[in-house]
């Protein structure tokens, strides 16, 4: 029932924005009809997956298996399109393939549940509970919309900005751990939820932050030892210059890898508003930081001011998490002795 109603509430929102942007643009702009409509295409797809329904029954071997399958399906479009001298157009259609498959094999992987019902009955109060998680998610993506290499672009140069856009894919890519720490994470604290008593999320939680402490340690020190030669080695010479500002991005991620899997804690324990308080915190300081130091400074403002934002977030769903044991401390600790550290050895 419940999957049927998420999935009614998805195509309820999407397909509408998706309509409207067809027909607008066919109107006003039908030069660009092609790349609206295929952009559409891929919002679709990505809406109808069925991956948040198998995280939340702990199926991610079958999730896992679908994104890699999507990703070689998008990465083999790639070829064939550089191969071809194809358009972005052709791009993009073969990118919203990839969401298509990606979405069929992760319902198959939940194919045992039974067929989801849409419906419609029940969405009000589905949406009267989750709309801060929704615009919590907006405020994060909008990170990956790139507002700042925008920014960039306009007070210096694409060029400056391209350069940028490289470390930035590295940063992203770091990022995503975070993201995994959490959605795995996320089924036992729920369980924890309805179960105070329940010692083993705890456990569970507290070791994944040393684990994820470790990680942002080596992504770090890796940065601050080899950053400039990996963007070289990855993206090509002229890359290397962005070598300070991948420091500095890696310095939010430090500070996301642990505190996002604390914010999710959050969204398991029904607080979504707090949830929501770390996000819209990390979405006007990145916005206002960016307007702020990117003109001056550039790429390292533009690092600078992520690495705020993110850092920021941290800091606001781990005091919202409450619990503050020798581990998290200890965690906490470590990750601003690690900034401290980073900061002097990038000024030195």
């Amino acid at each position: 029932w419940l999957a049927g109603r998420v999935l009614a509430a998805r195509a309820t929102a999407i397909v509408p924005i998706v309509l409207v942007a067809i027909v607008a643009s066919a109107i006003v702009a039908p030069e660009h009809l092609a790349v609206v409509a295929a952009v559409g295409l891929f919002a679709t797809g990505t809406a109808s997956s069925a991956d948040w329904l198998g995280r939340a029954l702990q199926r991610t071997g079958g999730v896992g298996l679908a994104a890699g399958v999507g990703g070689i399906v998008a990465l083999c479009v790639a070829g064939i399109v550089l191969a071809a001298h194809g358009s972005y157009i052709a791009a993009l259609v073969g990118f919203a393939l990839a969401e298509y498959v990606t979405s069929l094999l992760c319902w198959r992987a939940v194919r045992d549940v039974g067929r989801p019902l849409p419906g419609l009955s029940g969405v009000r109060a589905l949406l009267r509970r989750s709309w801060p998680v929704g615009i919590s998610s907006l405020v994060v993506y909008c990170y990956y919309a790139n507002l700042d290499t925008i920014i960039l672009s306009v007070s210096h140069s694409a060029a400056q900005a391209g350069i940028y856009s490289g470390a930035y894919r590295v940063f992203l890519l770091f990022n995503t751990v975070a993201l995994f720490g959490a959605y795995a994470n996320f089924p036992t604290l729920s369980r924890a939820s309805v179960d105070p008593s329940d010692a083993t999320a705890g456990r569970v939680l507290h070791r994944s932050l040393v684990y994820l402490f470790a990680y942002a340690g080596l992504v770090i020190g890796g940065a601050q030892i080899c950053g400039g030669q990996l963007l070289g080695v990855l993206f090509g010479h002229g890359f290397q210059s962005a070598g300070p500002t991948l420091i500095l991005l890696c310095l939010g991620v430090g500070w996301y890898v642990i505190g996002y899997p604390l914010g999710y804690s959050l969204i398991a324990r029904g607080h979504n508003r707090s949830f929501m308080a770390g996000a819209a915190v990390a979405g006007i300081a990145s916005v206002g930081l960016d307007l702020l130091l990117i003109p001056p400074y550039g790429m390292v403002g533009a690092g600078a001011a992520n690495a705020v934002a993110f850092a920021a977030a941290s800091v606001v769903w781990t005091a919202a998490y409450g619990s503050r044991d020798r581990t998290l401390l200890l965690v906490l600790g470590g990750v601003g002795l690690s900034s401290m550290v980073a900061i002097l050895g990038l000024v030195v």
